[in-house]
């Protein structure tokens, strides 16, 4: 999978059409959680990268540069 994609409404779980790198945001908060003392990879953490991703794509889904 390309880990810039495009995101369109085919699931319940879709975004709104935006590029945005989601690996490279889940490996950013995956990063920012070790760095202030948690342990990204304990249970309550886990989809914790994947909801900051798709939070941060659905914010920025309207900019059109």
């Amino acid at each position: 999978m390309n880990p810039s994609c495009n995101l369109t409404n085919d699931h319940e779980d879709a975004l709104p059409e935006t590029t945005v790198d989601l690996e490279a945001i889940q490996g950013a908060v995956r990063t920012i959680l070790a760095a202030v003392g948690e342990d990204p990879d304990r249970p309550g953490l886990l989809e914790t990268p994947r909801r900051v991703a798709k939070m941060y794509a659905e914010m920025f889904s309207g900019l059109k540069l």
